[in-house]
């Protein structure tokens, strides 16, 4: 059990936790699973068979280990420390460890934790599909780090955002969190829209990403090839080819028949 509670004769009580000596504690959580890098929050960290610095040998503290980072620890019992995540110019995932002899060693842990920087843009690395058509409705994938979660006071969250090549903005869509390092939102419906666009994640706070080159399609019409590269090949050996079309390349194959493949989208 976590704890019990025993009375001496004056009917005072104590707060006794039981644990198993002969077997290592367990890390199994942190709550919240995530701060601000610049002002770092009390995580409480979930496990088993914690117990309290005294029931170690002495100089032998409680650590928590934030990536390379450790902070002392405090016992609560034995299925909770706590510990304040460190400042740090850290933003990602790290993982979170526990340590019962002051660092000589560290327990086992597949817990991470995620720092993040409110007052920095996040970083677009992906966006998946980069293209979509002018009707909308297209579910995109966006990767990369420092996104988060809606803020729970206000209700304002991250936005899809896409752009002329000129910077003007064309249509913003609600992205909904998915994970520190992942995104999702619906296209949006842009008949008039030019093919050539910029993709930008607007963080809650407003903050905005770097750019990502982005196409919006018609569909009801034929692609225009602007480019053919290379121009001339070889008869005697098969060769690969790209043909361009504004932001994006199609890939065919000349076999040694002369024979063209059905182009494919890159």
């Amino acid at each position: 059990p976590a704890g019990a509670s025993v009375f001496d004769a004056e009917d005072e009580s104590f707060f006794v936790t039981f644990f198993d000596p002969t077997r290592p504690p367990t890390v199994a959580s942190a709550t919240p699973s995530f701060g601000d890098s610049q002002r770092p929050p009390l995580v409480a960290v979930g496990g088993d068979n914690f117990a309290p610095a005294s029931a170690y040998p002495p100089g032998l503290g409680l650590l928590c280990a934030f990536g390379d980072v450790s902070v002392k620890a405090i016992f609560v019992h034995s299925r909770q420390l706590l510990c304040r995540a460190p400042i740090t110019e850290t933003v990602g995932s790290v993982n979170l460890s526990v340590s019962v002899n002051d660092g000589n060693s560290w327990l086992p842990s597949v817990t991470r934790f995620f720092f993040v920087d409110s007052a920095e843009p996040p970083t677009t690395e992906a966006v998946h599909p980069r293209n979509a058509a002018r009707e909308g409705g297209t579910m995109l994938t966006v990767r990369g780090i420092n996104f988060v979660p809606p803020n729970k006071t206000d209700g304002s969250q991250s936005m899809c955002a896409f752009y002329s090549t000129g910077g003007v903005l064309l249509a913003q869509s609600p992205a909904t969190f998915v994970d520190f390092e992942t995104m999702r939102c619906e296209s949006p419906g842009l008949p008039d829209a030019p093919a050539d666009a910029t993709f930008k994640l607007i963080s809650a706070a407003g903050l905005h990403s770097n750019g990502l080159a982005f196409t919006f399609e018609d569909l009801s019409s034929a692609p225009t090839v602007s480019a053919f590269v290379p121009q001339g090949v070889p008869v005697e050996f098969g060769s690969t080819c790209e043909a361009r079309r504004r932001a994006q390349t199609f890939g065919g194959f000349f076999g040694q028949s002369g024979a063209a493949a059905e182009p494919v989208l890159d």
